[in-house]
């Protein structure tokens, strides 16, 4: 572009309108000029608006020098040419003119729009600048306020290129110092992990956290964490670096580790013994909180002994040396009973126990600080060669520290503790299997007597056989178990043999051989324990024996024996020997039984019901008297055993079935004689488990219960129902001979006036028995309560008649429904009342406990032995006499000795002697002030209904009762009754 330099826009135009003017002005003079002027106006026109006006100017000006030229100098054929050429370049300048007029035009439209919208440009960047100088400036509040030090830094320059006030307080630097100081001198390159971090986050653009050491101004190691990205600035890679200072932080987690390692070194001790893996970690947790020790030892505070000891620890022999020197002694029992840290800053000018000669000889260096830290069994002593080498938070860490010795020693207490329990546990445990090993004798002695309990005759003794065979086999090993009954009146003996596998085999025998009578008279047992000793004894046949054992019992021996030599040991005959007794009383009611069956056949002669009654009695007496011997032994086991154990449980089932049994021959008197039952409240859904569960025993039948919750107390002689649900559980159970599932049932019910029975109306409790038996025909239901009417071969007939009576004597009813192969049901009625009946556990009694001396007056020695074991354990003490005559001379000669009886129990009759009933005339005649209680087993006789009128003070009805017993003597030791 052509550019005039030396004169303005103003001066071209006005030095051009002149020259124009003057050449118009000569044109006109001249032909045709005025046409020839034209072209020229027009050019200095165009100049004065063209964008190319300075190249118009110069043609314009060509063009008028020509002319002038042409003028003065052409000839006129010279003229007409100029002429020619002037009017061209006017025709030019004229197009010219037309062209530039209408790019004008176009450009002024063009320019007004771009105005425009420089305009709304302009309006928008002010915009755009205001809110980003807001941004800025929140971004710079944010930026300057964040709590954590922000750096933008430019690592491949080493440069800071911004940092915060955070930042600049954290690293005491002004932000100008840091700005200008390279990243070099905040985080030394020695000291860096630069090469990860430049990895990370430059080349793979990855965030990046860790931990670093920055320096501060004044040289501190600042422990720092930091976050970092990449950001970009100016086309450079740099980074945005978030730093948080963390030294209060990882000054505890360092402590926590240094806790942990001393908690791991506490347990992996197992004695005082290996103190040096505590030691190493202490010395690690110390060297961790930057605390300046010299060493570290533990005072360790023995107070077993009479007097406390001290002891120290001595890493390299690794062992505790008592403390000798008294006053090093005193220190460290006065250090251990301060209550808190003692610290000497420094011994070189105080020191306060005179402690710095002897420690600066162990250590053979110069101790000026020392610290002693107690704890429950000693003291935590950390020595330093630096004076005032410990802070309060120094002494605070190694409070934490002694928290964890103090642990790990109490630890180590309790090991020893731990120890001493175990030895004292196993003593126990030797002591306890010997108890179990009782318990369980006395579990399994029970299982026999209530399988006796529950024998009715010889099948019933074959299986008492079998249950004893059974829990000798539990403890001993042996061949064959057998029993020896004998009869010396006769000469016989039964024998019952039991082979381990095989069946119960009973052989009557007419001869005793000696050595059975030998045994039974000596009560000694008799041990053969080879072939030798067995050939002595013959011919007594024993097979292939080898080793044979013979245990005396009532009337009879127990025998066991084994195929080997040397068999059995003393452990195996104490055994037998404690088994002894329970075969004897099995013995005894075995023959009870035998007595009882030949009494049932005569009742089962008799005609009617009366005579029953008479030959009861005599039943219930004897019967009566085995039963206070297995009361009365089963209420002193009960006392004895822990009443939350299986064994005190059984003792109780075992005195419920014995008081069934001994109901039995209470309710047979109450049917034959007409008497009245003894009633009280009582519920009746215990009653009907009890007796169920105990008339099912061993049987292949299993009872269902379905018993409504709330059942209605009732009002009922609890021996007699018994004898009813008894009555019904067996006939039901032998109506199912290959067993099956007995229902009983108990429910409340309401009977209108318009009841089908000869029932009041009013609420009853509703028992059902239900069978899945053999049934029965329309015609044996209308005759089976009648007596003596059975459907079984071996029944007598009673139990039903019985049912039927005791029934009508409670005011109730008894209903039968059956049906032949579908089964039997009968239903009871009985009156309900409202109020409530005590439950077993609410029947619990507490038996009244005495002092005194007794004279015990019975033909049976199985009631010396239980009624004054009874006696005895209510604190009583007691002589045993067998008849009247006995009790007159016993009791003589204890006023002679100034000391008489405090009370005389008589059984009221004794066979062949004198009974209590005439001996007690005898008795007040010695004695007037004297007081005796009747007892006997004939509950009905009038001298036990009306024992004041014949001299007694009070009465105690057979099987004797621990509860009456205790309640009658101490009544009338104390003027009652």
């Amino acid at each position: 572009m052509l550019r005039i330099k030396h004169f303005s826009a103003t001066r071209i135009v006005g030095a051009s309108i002149l020259v124009a003017t003057g050449i118009f002005i000569l044109d006109l003079s001249l032909p045709l000029g005025v046409a020839g002027g034209v072209p020229y106006v027009a050019l200095i026109m165009i100049s004065l608006y063209s964008p190319w006006r300075h190249y118009v100017f110069i043609l314009a000006v060509v063009g008028t020098v020509l002319t002038i030229l042409g003028y003065f100098f052409s000839p006129p054929a010279g003229i007409f040419w100029m002429v020619i050429v002037n009017r061209l370049l006017a025709l030019f300048a004229i197009w010219l003119t037309a062209f530039f007029c209408r790019q004008r035009k176009q450009t002024k439209t063009v320019l007004g729009k771009a105005n425009e919208v420089l305009q709304q440009e302009i309006v928008e960047r002010q915009r755009v600048e205001q809110a980003l100088s807001e941004t800025k400036k929140r971004f710079h509040s944010i930026f300057d306020d964040s709590h954590d030090g922000i750096f933008v830094i430019d690592p491949e320059r080493d440069e800071i290129l911004e940092a915060n006030r955070a930042a600049c307080h954290m690293l005491e630097y002004t932000r100008e110092e840091l700005l200008s100081a390279p990243i070099s001198t905040i985080h030394p390159k020695g000291m860096s992990k630069l090469e990860t971090f430049t990895d990370s986050v430059l080349d793979k653009g990855k965030g990046w956290t860790d931990e670093l050491t920055c320096i501060s101004k004044s040289g501190q190691l600042l422990p720092v964490e930091i976050s970092a990205s990449r950001i970009g600035i100016d086309e450079r890679n740099c980074v945005l670096a978030s730093v948080r200072d963390v030294t209060e932080s990882g000054m505890q987690k360092r402590q926590q580790v240094a806790v942990q390692q001393i908690r791991a070194a506490i347990w992996k001790m197992k004695s005082v013994d290996e103190a040096d893996q505590l030691l190493n970690a202490l010395g690690t947790a110390l060297e961790m909180a930057g605390i300046p020790f010299y060493d570290c030892g533990i005072n360790w505070v023995d107070t077993s002994g009479i007097a406390p000891t001290a002891h120290q620890y001595y890493t390299e022999e690794r062992l505790w040396r008592t403390v000798e020197d008294k006053d090093e002694m005193d220190m460290i029992l006065e250090l251990w009973h301060a209550g808190g840290p003692t610290c000497r800053p420094d011994l070189a000018t105080d020191d306060v126990f005179g402690e710095q000669d002897y420690i600066n000889e162990e250590f053979g260096t110069s101790i000026r600080s020392v610290v002693d830290v107690p704890f429950a069994q000693g003291t935590l002593a950390v020595k330093s060669t630096q004076q005032d080498a410990f802070s309060e938070l120094d002494i605070a860490f190694i409070q934490k520290l002694v928290d964890v010795v103090a642990e790990g020693f109490l630890r180590l207490d309790d090991l020893r503790s731990l120890e001493q329990h175990n030895q004292d546990l196993e003593k126990e445990i030797i002591e306890r299997r010997q108890m179990e090993q009782v318990t369980q004798v006395n579990l399994a002695l029970q299982r026999v007597r209530n399988q006796i309990l529950l024998m009715n005759g010889d099948e019933g003794w074959e299986l008492v056989v079998r249950t004893l065979n059974k829990e000798l086999r539990e403890w001993i090993d042996y061949f064959n178990c057998g029993i020896n009954i004998l009869d010396r009146s006769k000469n016989t003996r039964i024998s019952y043999a039991i082979t381990h596998g095989a069946g119960v085999v009973r052989r009557e025998m007419d001869d005793i051989h000696p050595l059975l009578l030998h045994t039974v008279e000596t009560g000694v047992p008799l041990y053969r324990r080879n072939r030798t000793e067995i050939e002595r004894w013959k011919p007594l046949r024993i097979g292939e024996m080898r080793s044979v054992v013979d245990v005396p019992i009532r009337d009879g021996t127990l025998v066991l024996s084994s195929t080997r030599e040397n068999a059995f040991n003393e452990r195996d005959i104490d055994l037998l020997e404690q088994f002894a007794p329970v075969v004897s009383e099995g013995v005894r009611r075995l023959k009870d039984l035998t007595e009882y069956k030949r009494m049932e056949e005569e009742i089962r002669k008799n005609q009617n019901l009366e005579s029953l009654g008479v030959l009861a009695g005599g039943i219930a007496h004897d019967f009566n008297n085995v039963l206070t011997g297995v009361i009365g032994s089963l209420t002193l086991l009960e006392m004895l055993l822990d009443k939350d154990s299986d064994a005190h449980q059984i003792a109780v089932d075992g005195i419920k079935a014995a008081d069934r049994t001994r109901d039995l021959t209470q309710q047979l008197l109450t049917f034959a004689k007409g008497g009245t039952p003894i009633k009280e409240v009582t519920s009746i859904e215990v009653l009907i488990r009890e007796t169920t569960e105990l008339s099912l025993h061993g049987s292949n039948t299993k009872p269902e219960y379905h018993l409504a919750e709330n059942l209605h107390s009732v009002h009922i002689d609890q021996g007699q129902i018994g004898q009813v649900i008894q009555n019904l559980v067996l006939n039901a159970d032998q109506a199912m001979p290959d067993g099956g599932m007995l229902k009983v049932s108990a429910e409340n019910i309401e009977l209108s006036a318009q009841n089908l029975f000869p029932l009041a109306a009013g609420p009853y409790v509703k028992v059902s028995v239900v069978d899945q038996g053999i049934g029965m025909t329309a015609e044996v239901i209308t005759r089976i309560f009648d007596p003596y009417f059975s459907t079984k071969t071996a029944g007598h007939g009673l139990g039903l008649s019985i049912t039927h009576s005791i029934i009508q004597r409670h005011d109730g009813h008894i209903a039968v429904h059956s049906e032949i192969d579908v089964g039997t049901t009968f239903e009871l009625y009985l009156p309900a009342l409202q109020e409530h009946a005590l439950t077993a556990t609410e029947q619990e009694q507490e038996f009244a406990h005495g002092t005194g001396s007794i004279l015990l007056m019975d033909d049976e020695d199985a009631i010396h032995r239980t009624v004054g074991r009874m006696l005895n354990s209510l604190g009583y003490d007691v002589e045993s006499v067998y008849d009247g005559q006995d009790a007159l001379q016993e009791y003589n000669a204890s006023l002679d000795r100034g000391k008489a009886y405090d009370i005389v129990i008589m059984d009221l009759t004794v066979p062949g002697g004198m009974g209590g009933q005439k001996a007690v005339g005898k008795l007040h005649e010695m004695d007037p002030e004297i007081r005796v209680i009747v007892s006997s087993g004939y509950a009905h006789d009038p001298v036990m209904a009306d024992y004041a009128d014949y001299g007694f003070a009070g009465k105690i009805t057979k099987p004797v009762d621990m509860q009456e017993l205790a309640e009658t003597v101490k009544s009338v030791l104390e003027g009652g009754e």
